[in-house]
């Protein structure tokens, strides 16, 4: 049945076994056990990736002396037909092995694992309807896939993010700076390469392809068919629901590739990946939109050296949400700050978390109410070329710097930051702090704000952008003692009297922060919000909140996403104070104040400002401060769509957008 063997091909095995040879030497350092390793040892190396090794390098040696292809045309389809069926459960194994995630996806529901399965043969059944040749379609998808999981590990590496579908378009920028990184191969990688070389070596010797146009053509519509239902299902339907998918983890993407596998987390991306042109849009729409802007703004004759904005991790005014009393103040000094700062309250669109959406709402003057539900505009909706007001203080001369105590990679920070302008970004790798409860302090992360300072260049221009991590949720430290109490409720709510008592910290230390500015001889500007509010017992909210009808159930919950706002200066900056303003708007509003000069859109948003004070992602304050929900009615509604329309063109067009109206074209 087999052609004899010649000396050709064991001379051939024998060059290859030299070479595995001298690859396993060049690689075993990684066979070294690790501290916690558990398992058997061959000699001082892990027993189970020798043996491994040793086993393919074995196959493969063994399958180039076998000589030619299976002769039998039949046993050659059917052997075909059977490698075709086996090789995306093999795929699967290679891909999720790669990526260290094949244990925790088996770990997870079996409908999640048998979905992803599903997956992966309709994607090699894809390939053989496009070549007809299923030789040439496993050769092909083989190495595609094993290139794109061992870049996609690389990636992980690198970024702490898998690969996905938006990462398409900053594809030639990801080439860009390839080269800077280092990169180092891991054993799962050159386990999972033999064995693919494996697949590949055997799938050479058989073919399969259907004779007959008939054939074909019904096996492509069977294909499409499943497809298409497979992907209706997950998609549109509730299959994914059903078998346990919990949906996308926009707060840290990695962990729901780990649990729910690649393939099956980039299908579930497909559904928040194209927004839908709102009805009426146009390019011409928005041109007429933005000749109405505004006027320039006028520059004072000082501009800030230094503008420090920080986002505080859940700051808030309880007191928004009804009246209670307290064992002690809460905010003191944020309190009594009147005369020499200008304070207000923001309306964000997130409420407990997400606190990436406050930060794009700040950003680009975007707001989350015209961004699909359930997303984090972070992680889906910012391409190269995005403006923020980042790129605006850097085209004014600022070196910007961004500052997280936390990690760095949340949120798929580190691309966003690049994309928007920032020179740097430090996070707690690079900052040490000491910790309140389990995360940063606020006085230790405002010293570190004070460290970066004293570290700037003489004269230089800095803005700096800070995220804080003091206040960040849950409230349940039990080595945590609450120094402030509910009078009313004195250990009814412990987890609203910790919070409570965190403010009075974040208080205490934001004053201490003004003190040593206020001493600074450089003009600084400093502007503190809070990115939510927290999320506390349930029936904390039932006690001190209104009762709920029907005529206040929108502006009674809207009182979950107010938290305070502060502008301050070491000099005189007669700042407009808007006792409202929404995130969307403080951006502008902010450099409005300083006196930079700005582009069209940052304008037109001061100017829908003064008719529309508010807006999020529930609904809007008109101009009486009357919460109205979307999308209004009248000349609301009017002023509304007109801004879908202009945000519709700024985040989602792309070689129609007018970069013009987004960045300041002189200066």
């Amino acid at each position: 049945m087999f052609q004899k063997l010649d000396k050709h091909r064991l001379q051939a095995s024998c060059v290859t076994a030299m070479l595995l040879l001298l690859l396993l030497i060049s690689v075993k350092h990684l066979m070294l056990p690790q501290e916690d390793y558990v398992g058997n040892l061959i000699y001082k190396y892990q027993a189970t990736p020798v043996m491994e090794y040793a086993l393919l390098s074995v196959l493969i040696c063994g399958i180039i002396v076998w000589k030619g292809k299976i002769k039998d045309k039949r046993l050659s389809k059917i052997s075909a037909v059977l490698s075709f069926c086996i090789m995306p459960f093999l795929a699967f194994y290679v891909f999720e092995r790669i990526s260290g995630n094949f244990h925790t996806i088996m770990e997870n529901r079996i409908e999640i694992t048998i979905l992803n399965l599903c997956i992966w043969h309709l994607l090699y059944a894809v390939v053989f309807a496009v070549s007809n040749h299923i030789r040439i379609t496993l050769l092909l998808t083989n190495s595609a896939i094993y290139l794109l999981a061992v870049a996609n590990a690389f990636v992980v590496q690198f970024r702490k993010q898998p690969i996905m579908l938006m990462d398409i378009k900053s594809f030639f920028t990801a080439m860009s700076v390839a080269g800077e990184f280092q990169y180092h191969p891991t054993m799962e990688m050159i386990l999972m390469g033999l064995l693919i070389l494996l697949c590949n070596l055997w799938i050479i010797k058989m073919d399969f392809k259907f004779s007959g146009w008939k054939k074909r053509a019904s096996y492509i519509l069977f294909t499409t068919g499943c497809t298409g239902f497979l992907f209706y299902g997950m998609l549109k339907g509730d299959l994914l629901e059903k078998a346990g998918f919990t949906g996308l983890n926009f707060f840290r993407f990695d962990l729901t590739y780990q649990t729910s596998g690649y393939l099956l987390s980039t299908v579930d991306s497909l559904r928040y990946l194209y927004v839908e042109e709102p009805e009426g849009y146009s390019v011409e729409r928005v041109k007429s939109i933005a000749e109405n802007a505004g006027r320039e703004t006028v520059k004072p004759q000082r501009q800030p050296k230094n503008l420090i904005v920080v986002m505080n991790e859940s700051f808030s005014d309880l007191s928004v949400l009804g009246e209670f009393q307290t064992s002690e103040p809460m905010l003191p000094y944020f309190s009594q700050m009147t005369d020499e700062a200008a304070k207000g309250y923001v309306y964000t669109s997130v409420f407990g978390g997400a606190t990436a959406n406050s930060e794009f709402e700040f950003l680009t003057g975007n707001s989350m109410a015209y961004v699909p539900a359930g997303t984090v505009a972070y992680q889906m909706y910012v391409d190269e070329g995005d403006s923020s007001i980042v790129s605006i203080l850097k085209n004014n001369g600022y070196r910007t710097v961004a500052y997280h105590p936390y990690r760095k990679d949340n949120y798929n920070r580190p691309s966003v930051y690049q994309i928007y302008g920032f020179d740097e970004y430090y996070g707690r790798e690079d900052l040490k702090t000491k910790k309140l409860r389990k995360y940063a302090s606020d006085q230790s992360n405002y010293k570190k704000i004070i460290q970066l300072y004293e570290e700037k260049a003489e004269g230089e221009k800095l803005f700096l952008f800070n995220i804080t991590m003091q206040n960040h949720g849950g409230y349940d430290e039990e080595n945590y003692e609450s120094s402030v109490s509910l009078t009313e409720y004195a250990g009814q709510f412990p987890q609203t009297e910790q919070f409570l008592s965190l403010m009075q910290e974040s208080d205490k230390a934001f004053h201490e922060l003004l003190e040593y500015f206020s001493q600074v001889e450089e003009d600084t500007v400093i502007l503190l919000f809070g990115d939510h509010q927290p999320s506390l017992e349930d029936d904390f909210y039932e006690q001190v909140m209104e009762p709920e009808t029907p005529e206040n159930f929108l502006s009674r919950y809207q009182k979950r996403f107010l938290t305070p706002y502060v502008l301050w200066a070491n000099y005189d900056l007669k700042a407009e104070e808007e006792k409202y303003l929404s995130l969307n708007y403080l951006g502008s509003y902010l450099l409005d104040a300083i006196g930079l000069e700005l582009p069209v859109y940052n304008r037109y948003l001061l100017n829908l400002q003064k008719k529309i004070p508010a807006i999020n992602l529930n609904g809007f304050l008109d101009e009486t401060y009357q919460m109205r929900g979307l999308p209004g009615d009248g000349e609301y509604q009017e002023l509304l769509q007109q801004y879908q329309f202009f945000q519709y063109h700024n985040m989602f067009e792309d070689k129609r957008r007018i970069k013009e109206l987004f960045e300041l074209t002189s200066r």
